[in-house]
């Protein structure tokens, strides 16, 4: 029965129990580690003195909980947003650290992990289950590197291919979603921050919940200057003279700073605000707010905007607007059946008229 530490810095506590079997638990790594493991040394002995049930304790080995601890640390170091890192501890102790850790690492399978997926996110979608599947493959490839599992039980995992989600906001209903927005209170915020995703049209989250007046706009020059964080440059978004207006307004009242906030405090997100209030104007679709910003470019594509400046002003590529974002039916197919000429109509001077060719001499 001792407090000893690995070759790799983990801090243990060995001891027989009561039926005289060898048990090993693990605290991690560093002084509060090796805090919890006296702490837990002298438990131990001081049951065993007097004549107590000790604690069960787990098998010898090191376990799912200790890796992804120690790699969320890692991230924060490596400059990772804490914000999100909160995010998802929350998930991983709700949904996948309970079961991963009831045995060692190093039998952990691939079906452990994707029963817990089939269990948890079957309603969600095939992103959220990759994108869940990539944060556990990442920190098993994180403990193979550090050298504690000899392989990545999800190593031969490959994600499946995800369907695109088609959004079905028209303009019409855009305009159904601000004017039900506006008939209550509590949902003023709501109409706002359509107002500002039609205006400017960032992506959805950290980019367009962080706009502040302060940083970010610019009434001097009638426009935005916004950071795309996924494509890490910043671009200027002209406004309308009106939304400019609005903001000032808006910025006289505000008590956070941020463009969009709810009783004076920033939001990180308003989908289900959105969702509430998409149900009370009669759509009969689901809505959030990237089907905002899609709109917009798909209307300043069919408006015939050049393409690369509506590219620099929501973050994205040329390539990537016209393969994601361009839809078929645009204003241009219905345009060409006026400028096509006719092949009918002789009246038209601008008529395709068929070649006749001369009959050769003696040709019957």
């Amino acid at each position: 029965m001792a407090v000893k530490k690995t070759k790799k810095g983990y801090w243990q506590v060995g001891y027989r129990d009561s039926d005289g079997i060898c048990r090993t638990k693990s605290f991690g790594k560093g002084k509060e580690a090796k805090k919890k493991a006296d702490a837990f040394d002298a438990e131990i002995k001081f049951k065993k003195k007097s004549d107590q049930e000790l604690p069960p304790v787990r098998g010898q080995g090191v376990y799912f909980d200790e890796i992804a601890q120690e790699w969320i640390q890692e991230r924060k170091v490596a400059g990772r947003k804490l914000g999100w890192l909160e995010d998802l501890a929350v998930i991983l102790n709700k949904n996948f650290i309970p079961k991963l850790s009831l045995k060692p690492a190093r039998e952990v399978t691939q079906g452990d992990v994707l029963a817990i997926i089939a269990e948890k996110y079957s309603s969600h979608s095939q992103s959220t289950r990759n994108r869940y599947i990539g944060y556990i493959k990442s920190i098993f490839e994180y403990a193979v590197d550090m050298e504690y599992l000899a392989r990545n039980p999800l190593k031969r995992w490959k994600k499946p291919k995800e369907q695109s989600r088609a959004s079905q906001l028209t303009l019409d209903d855009l305009a159904k979603l601000y004017a039900t927005a506006l008939t209550k209170d509590n949902w003023l915020h709501l109409a706002w921050a359509m107002d500002v995703a039609w205006n400017i049209p960032v992506r959805p989250g950290k980019d367009l919940f962080s706009l502040t007046y302060a940083r970010n706009i610019k009434h001097d020059r009638g426009g935005v200057e916004a950071f795309h964080h996924k494509v890490g440059f910043w671009s200027f978004i002209p406004c309308g003279q009106d939304f400019m207006k609005r903001l000032r307004v808006h910025q006289l009242k505000s008590r956070s700073g941020f463009v969009i906030e709810y009783n004076g405090r920033p939001v990180k997100d308003l989908g289900k605000g959105l969702m509430t209030v998409a149900k009370k104007a009669g759509l009969s679709y689901s809505v959030c707010f990237y089907d905002i910003r899609h709109l917009w470019i798909t209307t300043g594509v069919n408006s015939g905007i050049e393409p690369s400046v509506i590219a620099d002003m929501a973050g994205t590529s040329v390539k990537m607007l016209m393969d994601n974002y361009y839809e078929r039916h645009s204003a241009e197919r219905t345009r060409i059946t006026e400028v096509m000429p006719s092949l009918v109509n002789t009246e038209n001077k601008n008529v395709v008229k068929p070649v006749v060719k001369a009959k050769k001499k003696g040709a019957s």
